[in-house]
């Protein structure tokens, strides 16, 4: 029988045409089209800009011909797709770009606080493990299911990640075959049966069944139902188990036609997937999508996401590839949604612990990166703080298992960078101020060595939400390329999404937009077949954003204040000890000193200035002197609450506990491992950290600060 024909190739849109004068935006950086036209460097028309940064490449000449005249770098010349137009230059005195750029260091707080969290329920498992080798239990593990609660499915994180390994471990093939047998579809469905593993057609069905479920649902009680049927969501990540399951560390892409579409972050935004699969067209063998990490958690579709990549993949494995990124792991996904997990809520509102459970199966397999024609590497973190990690060394990493949070060795470090690092902008390796928990920074040098050591042309990333709020930037001389997809991230930012489109000879366009919701995509998709012709949006990205500017300022601000009350919480001892230090025994301090020791004692860099008067309140700002703060009516407006009620006599009975068979020497050396003859502050919370069974250490401190007279 003859091959079957290839499906109808989508018209592509002309070249976008420009003018001189126009405002654009290219790689996330604005200027103004001063040269558009043919060259006499390369094909084509090309558009010459002169950004309003120092971020380019001329100064409007080019191998001796000059096309417009501007400052040193703050010439560029790209293919005009690579432009988008926007009216003119943002608003800089709107606040708008540092107000985002504290979002996102919120963000990353919230994640670092999740590896710090996974490190601490470590340490306990740890310990019971070396306590309980043998499976016994003490009488007081009941106490276990009573831990801090992250909102996520179940419960308390100890517990939950020992439950999840146990399950891990158990059943298999069988047990699911068992579940599976039992899970009928509900008599209503009216998408797509799968008796073998799908075609493109049967996952393009699919996707067309997810957008009309979602665009029905949306905004009803009904927004958080799944849109694919239990049965059919488990046999697919069963198949998906067993591909995964035979794919090396690093998988190697090589494409002689077509191209590559690179996708960045999604995380659960249903409406940026389905829009890129109708702007770039659905996978095949000549427009192969790669699909950069870090779809689970804080959007509500991540699940579909993921159900949507896995049926295109199983139909046409070499036309799917999809990384793992840091969410996609047990420790960030039974976070809740407002800690920037969720996915372990979502599964369970849709499904039940045992798809969980298999999703977690699936994640512990994924690939770590992949290489496209042998010099792209693409990963979803950033690279090791060592300056000498090898692909090889890479593909041999144990990555069956959940992404280490606490790295004990050279292979742990590994994996952990690969997924958590982020780029800066000066050479070498650092901590990030930003994620804290031990994520490291690396430097153009960096990447720089790690192409050359493992001759490579450039590594792409994804991860972060570029500080220009696009969904692309090019690091690190060219070398480093951050690609991030979701569109107006959380609902929040007003960022657009980006993609890049990588060709066989590794040539590349770095794409940006701004995804409308299903419910419009469908609308479009009607007129289109009605018209018989490809639609587009009525606004470019640029100008959905700035629609958004306003509504986006008011949620982010919401956002940064909360998470500063949070962390003035946290912080509140060592607030108070910096103050008292400052106040020369008044309870009076200047405006500049509530500042200062928000910025030296809070670890996370936050614009604590613009928001001071809110975190002090109007009782503690002096009406007569609007420079002075009354720490003490500051501080004292935030205290630390716990859900578990009771729980700070549990910790002192199980202090007692520990120190009934002790003498008096041993007791004292207890609390003062020194033995300087003084318990500090900093002791005592160690003494009670290593107790609380879980309890947040915020809470700790706030009691060590309590029983030391401080609180």
């Amino acid at each position: 029988a003859p091959p079957p024909a290839p499906p109808p190739r989508r018209p592509r849109p002309p070249p976008m045409s420009l003018a001189l004068g126009d405002w654009v935006s290219v790689r996330g950086h604005e200027g103004q089209v001063r040269y558009f036209g043919a060259t006499g460097f390369s094909e084509g028309m090309w558009a010459g800009i002169e950004l309003q940064a120092a971020v380019g490449r001329n100064d409007g000449a080019v191998r001796g011909v000059r096309y417009f005249s501007c400052a040193p770098r703050h010439g560029l010349f790209v293919p005009a797709s690579q432009c988008v137009k926007i009216d003119g230059p943002s608003d800089s005195g709107s606040g708008a770009p540092d107000l985002a750029d504290a979002w996102v260091k919120v963000e990353g707080a919230d994640e670092g606080a999740a590896l710090k969290a996974g490190q601490e329920s470590q340490k306990v498992i740890d310990y019971l493990t070396a306590q309980y080798p043998h499976g016994a239990t003490p009488d007081k593990a009941p106490a276990l299911k009573k831990e801090r609660s992250s909102g996520g499915f179940f419960g308390g994180r100890s517990s939950s990640r020992a439950r999840v390994k146990n399950q891990l471990s158990q059943g298999g093939d069988e047990a699911y075959a068992t579940l599976l047998a039992e899970i009928d579809l509900p008599p209503d469905y009216a998408g797509p049966c799968f008796e073998s593993r799908p075609t493109a057609a049967d996952a393009a069905a699919l996707l067309a069944h997810v957008k009309r479920h979602v665009a029905a649902s949306e905004g009803s009680a009904a927004a958080s139902s799944a849109a694919v049927p239990h049965r059919i969501a488990m046999q697919l990540l069963l198949w998906a188990r067993q591909h995964f399951s035979n794919v090396g560390n690093v998988v190697d892409i090589c494409i002689a036609q077509g191209r590559v579409v690179v996708v960045g972050d999604t995380h659960g935004q249903l409406a940026d997937f389905c829009w890129l699969l109708r702007s770039h067209g659905p996978p095949t063998l000549e427009n192969v999508y790669l699909i950069n990490g870090d779809v689970a958690d804080r959007g509500a579709h991540a699940v579909e996401i993921f159900l949507l990549i896995i049926a295109f993949l199983l139909a046409e494995p070499a036309a799917m590839h999809l990384n793992r990124g840091n969410h996609e792991s047990l420790d960030m996904n039974v976070r809740g949604f407002h800690e920037g997990g969720g996915f372990a809520t979502e599964v369970g509102a849709k499904y039940d612990s045992a798809m969980f459970t298999l999703f977690q199966d699936v994640f512990n397999l994924l690939p770590l990166a992949t290489r496209v024609n042998s010099e792209v590497l693409v990963l979803h973190g950033g690279l090791s703080r060592t300056n000498s990690a090898t692909l090889a060394q890479i593909s041999a990493i144990d990555r069956r298992r959940p992404i280490p949070v606490a790295p004990v060795n050279a292979e742990d470090m590994l994996f952990f960078d690969l997924m958590w690092a982020d780029p800066r902008a000066v050479d070498g390796v650092g901590l990030s101020a930003v994620r804290g928990a031990g994520c490291a920074t690396f430097g153009p040098d960096i990447t720089r060595r790690f192409c050359e050591i493992n001759r490579l042309r450039m590594v792409i990333r994804s991860h972060e939400v570029p500080k220009s709020l696009s969904g692309v930037q090019v690091q690190h001389a060219g070398r480093l390329v951050t690609i991030f997809s979701a569109s107006n991230y959380c609902g929040r930012i007003g960022n657009t999404g980006g993609t890049m489109l990588l060709t066989p000879a590794l040539d590349y366009q770095l794409m940006e937009h701004w995804a409308p919701t299903v419910s419009e995509l469908l609308v479009m998709e009607a007129e289109e077949e009605a018209e018989k012709a490809p639609s587009t949006p009525k606004e470019n990205p640029s100008e959905k954003r700035k629609s958004f500017s306003a509504q986006a300022n008011e949620l982010m601000r919401a956002d940064v204040l909360q998470k500063m009350k949070e962390l003035v919480c946290e912080q509140k001892p060592a607030l108070a000890q910096f103050y008292e230090q400052h106040a020369g025994g008044s309870d009076v301090i200047t405006r500049e000193t509530a500042i200062g020791g928000l910025r030296e004692v809070v670890p996370t860099p936050l614009p604590w200035d613009d928001f001071l008067t809110e975190l002090v309140g109007d009782a503690a700002l002096l009406s007569d002197e609007d420079d002075a703060v009354r720490f003490r009516l500051f501080l004292g407006r935030y205290r630390v609450a716990h859900e578990q009620e009771g729980w700070q006599a549990d910790l002192l009975s199980s202090l007692h506990d520990a120190l009934t068979h002790k003498d008096l020497k041993s007791t004292l050396a207890f609390f003062d491992p020194n033995e300087d003859g003084v318990v500090t502050y900093e002791e005592l919370v160690e003494v009670l950290v290593d107790h609380s069974m879980g309890i947040p250490e915020a809470s700790l401190k706030a009691l060590a600060a309590t029983l030391l007279g401080q609180g």
